[in-house]
């Protein structure tokens, strides 16, 4: 999922991608049309600061869990924080859409 909003992503004239994964995945995305690929779990925020000094204006997020602070903080004003996965939020070996609503009312 994450490639292809990469590649609609860039078909927007003067877009950079700034990419937050494992460093498991670097590898396999040295290639891709990302800008900016960073280390998930270091200080990535200072690293999109020095890039994006006044902040970013979208923030795409698969995992939500922790890392939902960090992103929503590096929001321009009037950005936009997308949620688009939930994968840190649900947890057991069954992950449907009852299980993430339940999970969710917990954070509520």
């Amino acid at each position: 999922m994450g490639q292809a909003i990469v590649q609609l992503a860039k078909t927007v004239e003067d877009v950079t991608i700034i990419g937050i994964c494992s460093k498991s995945k670097h590898e396999a995305l040295k290639d891709s049309p990302i800008d900016h690929l960073l280390e998930r779990g270091n200080d990535y925020p200072s690293e999109v600061r020095k890039i994006a000094p006044e902040g970013v204006d979208i923030v795409l997020d698969c995992l939500c869990g922790e890392e939902c602070n960090k992103g929503y903080n590096l929001l321009k004003p009037m950005g936009r924080y997308i949620l688009y996965g939930s994968s840190n939020v649900v947890t057991g070996e069954t992950k449907s859409f009852f299980s993430a609503a339940r999970s969710v009312s917990i954070y509520l």
